[in-house]
């Protein structure tokens, strides 16, 4: 008999920019629950296709956010290949243990899509041993090909994937405003000038020199709110940098 697979939701979940992940074994998505075989009771039944097997047939993708990746050996990052197009009548088999996995686009957070597959049992009616191999790519598993007496079952799933934000640093701005070796940064606006003896300086807003055309960040909402200070270069004896936190009421060293 065809393996049945049961409807539930079953989620891939990587982070952003692990464009180096090894991915999840086809075991590991799916359980003994999501997909069942029934006892063979009418001849010639085989009662080898008695146990429940996690291996899948996958027929469609729709991925945004991403490349849908899989490896069937090795699974070292140089193993995986391309999933590629797939249709009901053009499947790619996988065994439990082999692994997919997505390689997300740089910066992508949030739902990266899904892809769709069938219960594979690897067994057929008359032999009791598929002709088909993990990583087959073309098979059909289209009408008549699919439930009752086939290795694959009648019904679809889908594996939904969804990526994991997480923070980006800001970066500085090259040109003229970064030194060749990225120690030293110009800002476009300096701080405003004063005058010998002026030590009641309103002082410059972080925000007068730090905005859009001297730094980027691809986290929202887009524009670094702050900086850390790890360093000075004021002689002592020509003045004191001082910091405000509550609008330039009160200044400390």
């Amino acid at each position: 008999d065809a393996p049945v697979l049961t409807d539930r939701t079953t989620t891939l979940t990587l982070n952003e920019d692990d464009a180096d992940n090894l991915g999840s074994t086809i075991s590991a998505l799916l359980d003994d629950s999501h997909i069942t075989e029934t006892n063979d009771n009418i001849t010639p039944g085989l009662a080898s296709d008695n146990t429940p097997l996690e291996a899948i047939a996958i027929t469609g993708t729709s991925i945004t956010g991403g490349t849908l990746q899989f490896a069937t050996s090795g699974f070292q990052e140089a193993d995986f290949q391309n999933v590629g197009a797939v249709t009901d009548s053009s499947a790619l088999l996988l065994d439990p243990d082999d692994k997919i996995r997505l390689v997300p686009t740089p910066n992508f957070s949030g739902v990266a899509g899904n892809f769709t597959f069938r219960a594979w049992d690897q067994k057929t009616l008359t032999s009791g041993t598929s002709a088909l191999s993990a990583g087959a790519r073309e098979v059909d598993t289209s009408n008549a090909k699919n439930g009752g007496t086939t290795e694959f079952s009648a019904t679809t799933d889908e594996v939904d994937i969804n990526v994991t934000a997480i923070n980006d640093a800001p970066i500085l701005k090259a040109g003229d405003l970064l030194s060749a070796d990225g120690s030293n940064f110009t800002a476009v606006t300096p701080l405003t000038a004063i005058l010998e003896d002026e030590t009641g300086s309103a002082g410059n807003f972080v925000s007068t020199f730090l905005d859009a055309s001297s730094v980027t960040d691809a986290d929202p909402p887009g524009i670094v709110k702050g900086i850390a200070i790890v360093e000075t270069d004021t002689v002592t004896t020509k003045g004191t940098f001082q910091y405000s936190t509550d609008g330039g009421t009160n200044f400390f060293a």
